[in-house]
């Protein structure tokens, strides 16, 4: 195909391009950038791809402020990610992991793990443990740790549990038929 016009743009190394007119292209023979003039100065509009710079004009097409791709894998389900997760440890500033309140799934499957305003649950083996019950988070006291009649779950001590079996065991010393019977 014959060449009828030759357009030629203002090149030369990047230092010394200058401050293009608006509209005006401007090549960097060094850096293999092409810049056009703006009311703000020059802008990129192209660098070559050995040269490592990141444009926001390709980067992040929709100027949220985040690489796209970036962007991209923050939508990516846990199903999704291989390996295992490993939390950071806690602080007196942040806990590595929140679990908002919500309602129980409808079909839990084994591993899930949810919050209500009524607890914390775990399903596990097919079967739905309540891990802590915001109306059974009280202790158990030493009245009912010695009677030993506490059924419902609770928070047990290790002093309770001490009172309990102390309460509950067999007095020392001589020990009678009856006694070892039960009777």
């Amino acid at each position: 195909m014959a060449r009828k016009v030759l357009i030629q743009i203002r090149r030369g190394l990047e230092v010394s391009i200058g401050t293009l007119e608006i509209g005006e292209l401007g090549y960097c023979t060094d850096t293999k950038k092409l810049y056009i003039g703006t009311d703000n100065g020059n802008e990129v509009l192209v660098a070559a791809q050995t040269v490592g710079d990141m444009l926001k004009s390709i980067y992040d097409t929709n100027n949220d402020g985040k690489v796209d791709m970036a962007a991209a894998a923050e939508s990516v389900p846990w199903s999704g990610v291989t390996g295992k997760k490993v939390l950071s440890e806690s602080s007196t500033d942040e806990a590595p992991m929140t679990i908002p309140h919500g309602v129980a799934p409808v079909s839990p499957v084994n591993g899930d793990l949810w919050t209500t305003t009524s607890g914390l649950y775990l399903r596990l083996n097919g079967t739905t443990r309540t891990m802590a019950h915001t109306s059974t988070w009280s202790t158990v006291s030493q009245a009912e740790a010695e009677a030993g009649t506490v059924t419902s779950q609770r928070l047990w001590t290790a002093q309770r549990v001490a009172q309990a079996i102390a309460a509950q065991a067999m007095p020392k010393g001589p020990v009678t038929w009856n006694q070892l019977k039960g009777v």
